[in-house]
C-alpha cells in the first residue's frame, strides 16, 4: 500500500495488493490523496494504478466496494472519468472539488492477464490502458506524456 508523486515524470503511482482490510483500504486512500497534494498547480500528469497483488475473491464485498470506488472519485476531481464505470455503474462518481492538476492518462495494472486483455479490448482508450506488467504500464505512460510535451 503505497502512493508516491514523481515530479520528474509527472506521474502519480499508487499500489494496493494482498488480502486487504477495510482499515488498510482507508489508509491507502488517505495516502493516495496525501501524495496527490504534491502535484503542482496546473500540471498535467499520469496515474499508474498497480493492483497486481490484489484479488477481490480474497476479501469481503464491503472492502472491495470501498476499494473500487476510490479511483473513480479521485480521478473525477482531476477531470478524468475512468472507463470501467461503464461496467460498474452508469452514473458518475461522487462530485469532488477540482484539484490543482489534470490527469491526462491512466494505466491500470492487474495480475489476471486474461481479465486485463478483456478490459483492454473493451475499455482501453488512447489515454487509458490495462496491463499485466507494471514496467510496461510505466513505459507506456512515460511515452504518452512525452507526446504531450
Amino acid at each position: 500500500m503505497t502512493s508516491e508523486w514523481r515530479d520528474a515524470e509527472s506521474m502519480l503511482i499508487t499500489c494496493l495488493g494482498g488480502k486487504v482490510t477495510l482499515s488498510e483500504v482507508e489508509t491507502w486512500r488517505t495516502g493516495l490523496y496525501d501524495a496527490s497534494d504534491a502535484i503542482p498547480e496546473g500540471r498535467q500528469f499520469a496515474l499508474l494504478i498497480d493492483f497486481s497483488g490484489y484479488d477481490p475473491r480474497t476479501i469481503s464485498q464491503d472492502v472491495h466496494a470501498l476499494m473500487r470506488g476510490v479511483i473513480p472519485t479521485f480521478l473525477e476531481a482531476y477531470d478524468h472519468r475512468v472507463s470501467y464505470l461503464k461496467i460498474y455503474r452508469s452514473g458518475g462518481a461522487a462530485a469532488g472539488v477540482l484539484r490543482r492538476g489534470t490527469c491526462t492518462a491512466v494505466a491500470h495494472v492487474h495480475a489476471d492477464c486474461w481479465q486485463v486483455s478483456e478490459l483492454e479490448r473493451s475499455l482501453g482508450t488512447t489515454n487509458e490502458r490495462f496491463f499485466c506488467s507494471t514496467t510496461e504500464a510505466e513505459a507506456w505512460l512515460c511515452t504518452y506524456l512525452k507526446q504531450l510535451a
